[in-house]
């Protein structure tokens, strides 16, 4: 039997996700990328995919996650997913021919659809337990996480987001805080959680309420 080491920290091999936030209409299939970069040939890799909360993996008829390679993939190569539960799966291709691998040294390499949740906000999906297997008896490399930044609009706002994040906690405290000060100018109808017309500390006491409701 053969005993694998794995090099952690992804030098010269590991995973990358788009500098910027993705777009992406609430409720609406939004494509998350990712890609790698690999100074050594690359013959298949393994990863977890994490959603963000609200969010659920694109499955098809037979509850499999969608998800496709990239043109950098080659006859003899395909993905296989795992689904964990609704917003989470493990993504692992598979060489169905000896001494295939991923062609070139840097792009896309995965294509995973996501369904987006019914809240606006900047949400953010997890790439992580990513181990890059080069061709021969090369070593192993256990790729950093990576993070995909997802931007939802036309949705709704959960009472209490004041600064529109998608979750309501001690930031948007100091948000609507600063909206009573008058150094911030989120609007009325957001800040006014209690509905009384006016924006002021007894909206702060609401919102600390909600927090703690929700935990």
């Amino acid at each position: 039997d053969s005993c694998w080491m794995t090099v952690t920290g992804g030098a010269t091999n590991y995973l990358t996700a788009p500098a910027q936030a993705l777009a992406c209409q609430a409720g609406a299939t939004v494509v998350l990328p990712v890609s790698m970069v690999n100074a050594d040939t690359i013959s298949s890799l393994s990863l977890r995919l994490t959603l963000p909360s609200g969010f659920t993996l694109a499955t098809d008829t037979a509850g499999k996650a969608k998800v496709h390679g990239s043109a950098r993939m080659v006859d003899g190569q395909r993905v296989s997913t795992k689904v964990i539960d609704a917003s989470t799966c493990e993504i692992t291709t598979v060489n169905d021919s000896t001494g295939v691998a991923f062609t070139g040294n840097t792009g896309e390499i995965l294509y995973i659809e996501a369904v987006a949740g019914k809240q606006n906000g900047t949400y953010t999906a997890t790439v992580a337990d990513a181990v890059l297997s080069p061709t021969s008896n090369g070593v192993p490399t256990v790729s950093p996480s990576v993070k995909i930044s997802v931007n939802v609009t036309g949705g709704t706002t959960a009472s209490g987001d004041i600064n529109a994040d998608g979750q309501v906690n001690v930031t948007d405290v100091t948000a609507l805080i600063n909206r009573v000060l008058g150094t911030a100018s989120y609007s009325d109808a957001v800040c006014d959680l209690n509905g009384d017309g006016v924006v002021n500390v007894s909206d702060v006491t609401a919102l600390i309420n909600i927090i703690l409701s929700n935990n």
